[in-house]
């Protein structure tokens, strides 16, 4: 797969959906690497008697992505690639699972800051109501073999709130995430979307959504009285991925499940219903390699 367009036809594109080893070629000069981390797990949605206010489960936080490029003749003849595993969403009224830590390192059998050459953290993960925080990016000092090369750490796009009691899950919007200082920046991945929640008057309402772009087409909540969330849309050319959406709610029966999210992104909340939904899974991580 021609992933990059490189115009040199001998060029080697690797991709780890799972840890492994990584060999270098014969005759390469440059390497380029990108690592996704784990998805975080939406939150399964509110549970409670009929005619009672219950919260739609919040979406799961993306990962972090990092990427370097660099000699080959700088790294060792083999990398020890260990990819995030998404986080599970949870159960009906239960917080999701934070996304794993993909780190790829110099040395094979450790995984010391003094031997990691790039490192993403994985997302965080959702609670009942509230979606997961975005956090900031990694750094050197998370992987300090990363000065060998050019290096770049980009932060990740938080999970949108559940529906407190007689709201529809929050939508999502892909790329537009602020950093905490208040900058901006464009990512490739997304939070996963709230699942609808539910008030007295037991009328079930639809999940959030990832907003439709130039890039990703609409991943639709689900629909009220339990409909699933949609999972989350893939795409390789260009490479980029979005959360679930959030799962709809039904306040006399099961609440709709959050949808999964693709690769490194957020999973969609449960809907809330006399028993909530559950969360979306987050996409597991991923790293990819390209040389020439």
């Amino acid at each position: 797969m021609d992933l990059y367009n490189l115009p040199d036809s001998s060029q080697k594109v690797q991709f780890f959906y799972t840890s492994g080893v990584w060999y270098k070629p014969r005759g390469i000069s440059m390497v380029y690497i990108q690592a996704f981390g784990g998805g975080g797990g939406g939150a399964g949605g509110g549970s409670a008697a009929a005619g009672t206010a219950r919260s739609g489960g919040g979406g799961g936080a993306s990962g972090n992505l990092s990427k370097i490029c660099l000699p080959a003749a700088l790294i060792s003849d083999s990398l020890e690639i260990t990819v995030g595993a998404g986080g599970p969403g949870g159960l009906a009224a239960g917080g999701g699972t934070a996304g794993g830590t993909t780190v790829v390192t110099l040395s094979r059998g450790s995984s010391s800051n003094a031997t990691r050459l790039l490192l993403a953290s994985g997302g965080a993960p959702a609670a009942i109501s509230t979606g997961a925080a975005n956090a900031g990016p990694n750094s050197i000092t998370n992987a300090m073999m990363a000065s060998l090369g050019v290096v770049s750490f980009i932060g990740n796009q938080g999970g949108s709130n559940g529906g407190s009691g007689a709201a529809a899950g929050t939508n999502i919007t892909f790329q537009a995430s602020p950093v905490p200082n208040g900058g901006a920046y464009t990512i490739l991945n997304s939070g996963g979307c709230g699942g609808g929640g539910v008030g007295a008057d037991n009328v079930g309402r639809v999940g959030g959504s990832i907003v439709a772009s130039t890039l990703t087409p609409l991943v639709s909540g689900g629909s009220a009285n339990g409909g699933e969330g949609t999972g989350g849309y893939l795409s390789y050319q260009p490479f980029l991925s979005t959360g679930g959406a959030g799962g709809g709610s039904f306040g006399t029966g099961t609440g709709g499940r959050g949808g999964d999210g693709a690769i490194s992104s957020g999973g969609g909340g449960g809907g809330a219903g006399v028993t909530g939904g559950a969360g979306g899974r987050g996409g597991n991580g991923l790293v990819v390699i390209v040389c020439w």
